[in-house]
């Protein structure tokens, strides 16, 4: 839990369209909540991918990876360059399926 605002919350202000706004801000949620319900509703508000704690490192370096690509593939005017070195920076595309695969990784 975040003090003062929930992850959710700072996901819905990230992916809010603001005219101030430049760029695309991918995001990552990394949550402890197990739920179906709350991977839908953030995958829904824009998130990227769910992973759940302690997620696999694995699945978060393909996530991270695959946002990098995205974002280079996007036209200059869109993005800012992300570093995946860079904490807070990584956001990611992974299939749908990545949450699931997370718990069967963590299953074992």
């Amino acid at each position: 839990m975040m003090p003062g605002m929930s992850g959710f919350e700072v996901l819905c202000r990230l992916k809010a369209p603001e005219p101030t706004r430049h760029g695309h801000i991918p995001v990552i949620m990394i949550s402890a909540l197990d739920e179906l319900d709350s991977a839908v509703r953030c995958i829904e508000a824009g998130a990227e991918d769910y992973l759940l704690k302690p997620f696999n490192t694995v699945l978060m370096r393909a996530a991270s990876t695959a946002v990098l690509k995205k974002a280079a593939a996007r036209p200059a005017s869109r993005h800012r360059p992300l570093s995946a070195g860079r904490e807070g920076a990584a956001g990611g595309v992974a299939p749908p399926h990545s949450a699931a695969q997370h718990r069967r990784a963590h299953a074992q």
